[in-house]
């Protein structure tokens, strides 16, 4: 492993940062509790007093990025080496230590590029490092056989049950805790639903009481936290380029960490270079990209915290069969939602929320968070009703249609032909989890324009409007496929071919004029066919 000495590590770092009297803490401690899948968005929406009290009491960013693609084996290495995929060569989930394209561009005995387990290990001669972990194939990517403790944990719960023994026992240098059920719950249930937020919620309990006994113990003034995620996700997925799957949040408390500190960057490599830098121990700064947190630790940044989550809503993006009484909440004590349901983006002059709304016709309600004068990004729901409209998207179902490919549909005869509300899967019941589908309806264009669709898919889809293909991908696996079409103001006949392979389906439709606020980007709604 190249090394380079510590007074270069810190040369280079005051040129890097500009702040040349912020100092390494030299903690004794550094606790990392990663919670998969654990996206800003969902963070923000969930009820989290512990990470509130965390973020209010130390440094925060909610506007993080992970590397694309936004899955867990590069994203966790990324994190714990500081480097990126075309140095530390970990490309993909189907990544192995036996079977890569890319090999490091350093590497330690086990021929991997050094982690922050490395670098403890060699920066502090008799460093405990534990490693707890409820996904087995974490523990791939780095040098766990030379790590003092290398557990796997049969839930989330477990790890931090034995974290907390390990910890008050033995005092370790580094405890890593890699938390999956997060990741699990996103995909089976969805990261904007009830049930996503509640498993954040559990694991805020279990942090919070974790953190408080070091407090209690005396031990946060030499004990550096960090809760990071390596990804987030939407729809049951995190692939795609979709900010909600990309942008992740970090929290660091104790340990030197200043007060009330709101980063102004942070990349999901900038981890274990704060790590070393924080335990004062060498890494290979000279190839790494990622850079110390330092302004976390600087003291001019006490105070400024600028945080005001993102507001949640009571209901999505679904098609309704009724009116509903939307309720929209914050969670910060003096958190103001502010809402349009005309179109228009909301300011701090728009209507304040004060009690539930009463949507009944196709709307798209846009919200904002403030706290003072800082806002939250705006986030939006598009909402699309059935009532008093009749099925007119004509569906064929091929059940088993012995293709790995989307297919044309040409000469194949359907097992059932039916009529939906919309082009979705929410009517369609096959036999199995291998079917196709294809759509077939005429959507009315009020104002001639160019317009880009935009469809979301797990697995294969392919659209063509008036004949024409405007996208077509049987790729495995989510996906999303964007193609703009000049269309005349009428009606015009749009086709969707769908493929499903394996347990999870999903299939929607986007349009919104080129050049428009993205908030007007709708789903296809039963009031827009013909």
């Amino acid at each position: 492993m190249k090394k380079i000495l510590y007074a270069l590590v810190v040369a280079t770092l005051l040129l890097g940062c500009g702040k040349g009297e912020v100092a390494s803490p030299k903690v004794d401690h550094v606790v990392i509790i990663g919670l998969d899948a654990m996206s800003a968005h969902g963070m923000q929406r969930a009820t989290t007093p512990s990470l509130n009290r965390m973020i209010e009491n130390g440094a925060s960013s909610i506007n993080g990025r992970c590397i694309l693609t936004p899955a867990s084996t590069q994203n966790w290495t990324t994190m714990l080496t500081g480097a990126v995929p075309v140095q530390h060569g970990v490309t993909g989930n189907p990544w192995q230590r036996d079977n890569h394209r890319i090999e490091p561009y350093i590497s330690n005995e086990d021929g991997l590029f050094p982690s922050i387990f490395d670098w403890v290990r060699e920066g502090r001669k008799d460093a405990k490092v534990y490693m707890l972990h409820e996904w087995k194939n974490v523990k791939r990517m780095f040098s766990w056989e030379r790590v003092n403790i290398c557990e796997k944990t049969p839930t989330g719960e477990a790890t931090f049950e034995r974290a907390e023994e390990l910890f008050f026992a033995d005092r370790p240098d580094l405890l890593y805790m890699h938390i999956l059920d997060t990741d699990h719950v996103g995909h089976n249930d969805g990261h904007d639903t009830e049930e996503f937020y509640s498993c954040i919620e559990k694991y805020d309990t279990l942090i919070g009481q974790f953190v408080e006994r070091i407090e209690k113990e005396g031990l946060l003034d030499n004990t550096l936290i960090m809760v990071v995620a390596d990804h987030g996700g939407f729809l049951g997925t995190h692939s795609g380029e979709s900010e909600k799957a990309i942008e992740i949040p970090v929290i660091l408390y104790g340990g030197g960490v200043q007060k009330g500190v709101t980063l102004s960057k942070y990349f999901i490599f900038d981890v274990a270079p704060t790590v070393a830098w924080a335990m004062d121990v060498e890494w290979p700064e000279d190839v790494c990209v990622g850079k110390p947190l330092t302004e976390a630790f600087d003291k001019r940044n006490r105070g400024n915290l600028a945080y005001a989550p993102v507001a949640r809503p009571s209901h999505n993006g679904a098609l309704l069969h009724e009116p509903i009484e939307l309720t929209l909440t914050a969670d910060w004590p003096t958190a103001e939602v502010r809402y349009t349901t005309d179109g228009s983006t909301p300011t701090k002059e728009s209507p304040l929320y004060t009690a539930p709304i009463r949507i009944e016709e196709d709307c798209t309600v846009r919200f904002v968070t403030y706290v003072g004068d800082v806002h939250s990004k705006e986030t939006f729901e598009h909402f699309r009703f059935s009532t008093g409209q009749k099925r007119k998207v004509k569906y064929s179902l091929y059940e088993n249609p012995g293709s790995i490919y989307v297919p044309d549909f040409k000469g194949m005869r359907a097992d059932k032909v039916g009529y939906t509300y919309d082009i979705s899967l929410d009517e369609i019941v096959p036999q199995n989890d291998n079917f196709a589908v294809k759509f077939e309806a005429t959507i009315h264009i009020d104002e001639a324009g160019k317009y880009r669709f935009h469809s979301r898919s797990d697995d294969g889809c392919w659209l063509r409007v008036d004949g024409k293909v405007v996208f077509a991908s049987s790729t495995s696996h989510f996906q999303e496929n964007y193609g703009d079409v000049k269309l005349s103001a009428g009606d015009h006949k749009v086709e969707v071919g769908y493929l499903q392979k394996g347990k999870r389906k999903h299939l929607s439709l986007l349009i919104n004029k080129v050049g428009a606020d993205k908030a007007a980007e709708k789903f296809l709604s039963p009031a827009d066919f013909r």
